[in-house]
């Protein structure tokens, strides 16, 4: 059995996990609450033994010395076996949020590292990077570092709603000597204020639940949280986007929303994840924004703390109204209440130290439709009765987004106030959708940035597969030329291939994009090699070298033969 293979590139491969101290964390039988050692043969020959863990069953971390000095790019080998239930909230047969965390000695934190399957919007425009997952390797690039004196700590996922199904492999550690060129290129990718133009915008609803009815998550270890930024460190990421109001749900201790079912109280035993949140970003350093999301009760109505929506239901009376006069699932921001709520949540959210406010606003859309005072100035001025009206009349549009900008001003005056005791402009960025148009959502995007109300303009979304981006961007442009405001699209789809990020986003770059933004960065920072790229897609001038790169960071190996059993033929549903 191969322990230690050196090829003829110089590449040094740790194949044997049984190295991995404590060697009482590891055992050849199962074991609740051990490693359990696993031989395996690739159909290239390389031989050695894998290690698998259960996330539910906690078992310890171990370390794996890596015994080599200088500078390496450091690759690792998973195993993604079949899981159990798969990843629920994203109908995928692996989890999406990481199922390997790992850190070398001298890491501040731990980096969650997940299968990079494509998922959703991607289908049908990328190629599976995988195929038998459960019966080969997937061999990917985790990062550069200088590995003199540095041990390797491998570890299951943190306990939470997002991993409780999680397996654990390490399969190999595959660490490559580099050059002085390389060492010296490493630090020219190193982020500099000119670079940090990127955003992420982080969807916390594995802890707020999400909207198909789940429960609430309150993490009781810092760790779960810091986990989460601690990707963003040493990147050209300059904020996230960190959506911790959900309707009236709130993942912070708050006195104004909830924090779980009706009439529950907030536990001290819980941490409170919005003060871990901005203390460990501002340590990253970057900024964190508060995202809010203005989600009413949904389908399917069911017993979870976010579809119980006690501020909807206590002030029904102010919700949009259709065309016939019903009630929707939306409060109307045409109501100054509904506006003073949302502002003042933000406003608490915002106390705890953060950079800015983020608004969603190509989500829970209309924001305000045939209520009285909507439809009685209108026909004041008009004449007209808005019903009678096509939907994407102007003079309609017009009018109700004047109360949506009515909105943005009363954040924008919220932050003014924050910021002056603090001697800082606090930003507000808002995501709106750009397709058709943004007024077809009454969203006057050209209103607020002539009257200097936001600082980042986020059009979502902008497709990479499709190669009408660079014209998006520049029709886009116009409205920003000349003023504060930066143009950063939202690019889809999540899971894409790391070189058309460098390829398309150079496009854009040259079309008049001032940055860029990512919907739902979580899934995206455990794509260990999509994420060695998109970290550095604020460099602009070393992307065509990244757009080559990208292709070298991940590999698919077969494996004939695993725990002693042939790989053809074996593993099948029987």
């Amino acid at each position: 059995m191969s322990t230690e293979t050196i090829s003829d590139n110089t590449a040094i491969y740790l194949c044997d996990m049984s190295r991995c101290e404590p060697a009482s964390a590891l055992s050849t039988q199962q074991n609740k609450s051990k490693w359990l050692l696993t031989d395996y043969e690739t159909e290239d020959g390389l031989k050695g033994v894998m290690m698998y863990a259960d996330s539910r069953q906690s078992p310890p971390p171990v370390t794996l010395p890596l015994n080599v000095s200088g500078w390496h790019k450091l690759y690792i080998g998973i195993n993604y076996t079949r899981t159990v239930l798969g990843d629920g909230a994203h109908l995928t047969p692996w989890t999406m949020w990481g199922s390997l965390r790992a850190k070398l000695s001298r890491d501040t934190g731990n980096h969650r590292i997940a299968m990079e399957q494509i998922w959703r919007h991607a289908i049908g425009h990328y190629q599976e990077k995988m195929s038998k997952p459960h019966t080969s390797i997937y061999e990917v690039y985790w990062r550069s570092a200088d590995l003199t004196g540095q041990a390797l700590e491998l570890a299951t996922p943190l306990h939470g709603p997002d991993n409780e199904d999680a397996i654990t492999n390490v399969s190999w550690i595959k660490m490559v000597p580099m050059s002085d060129e390389e060492i010296d290129r490493d630090g020219e990718d190193q982020p500099t204020l000119q670079t940090k133009r990127l955003a992420g915008a982080y969807c916390l609803g594995q802890m707020s639940g999400h909207t198909y009815g789940n429960v609430m998550y309150h993490p009781t270890d810092p760790g779960y949280i810091e986990e989460m930024i601690e990707p963003f460190r040493d990147s050209d990421f300059k904020m996230l986007l960190w959506e911790c109001i959900r309707g009236d749900i709130c993942v912070f201790n708050t006195r104004i929303g909830r924090v779980g079912w009706i009439g529950e109280q907030w536990n001290p035993e819980w941490i409170d994840p919005l003060e871990i949140a901005v203390k460990h970003a501002h340590d990253c350093g970057i900024d964190l924004y508060i995202s809010k999301r203005m989600i009413g009760p949904g389908f399917p109505f069911k017993h979870s703390p976010l579809q119980q929506n006690e501020y909807y239901y206590k002030n029904k009376q102010f919700a949009l109204k259709d065309e016939d006069g019903r009630d929707t699932s939306i409060l109307s921001l045409a109501y100054p209440n509904i506006r003073e709520h949302w502002v003042s949540l933000l406003r608490e959210a915002v106390r705890y130290g953060a950079d800015g406010v983020h608004l969603n606003l190509h989500r829970t859309n209309p924001f305000c439709l045939y209520e009285d005072p909507v439809v009685e100035p209108f026909m004041a001025v008009h004449g007209i009765d808005p019903r009678t009206l096509p939907f994407d009349d102007e003079r309609w549009l017009r009018h109700r987004a004047s109360f949506v900008t009515q909105y943005v001003r009363e954040v924008r005056q919220m932050l003014n106030e924050e910021g002056q005791s603090l001697d800082k402009r606090l930003g507000l960025a808002i995501t709106f959708w750009r397709d058709p148009y943004p007024l077809y959502y009454a969203t006057d995007v050209e209103t607020w940035i002539k009257e200097g109300l936001i600082d980042y303009a986020m059009p979502q979304w902008i497709h990479l597969a499709t190669d009408d981006g660079p014209k998006i961007v520049a029709d886009l442009k116009k409205m920003t030329e000349g003023t504060n405001t930066q143009l950063w699209p939202d690019i889809f789809p999540r899971t894409p291939h790391a070189e058309d990020y460098a390829q398309k986003l150079k496009q854009m770059y040259d079309a008049g994009a001032d940055g860029f933004a990512f919907w739902s960065i979580e899934l995206r920072t455990p794509r260990a090699s999509e994420w060695a790229v998109l970290k550095r897609m604020g460099h602009y001038d070393t992307m065509d070298r990244y757009k080559k790169l990208a292709p070298t960071l991940w590999r698919n190996i077969p494996l004939r033969e695993l725990g002693g059993i042939s790989t053809h033929h074996s593993h099948t549903d029987g």
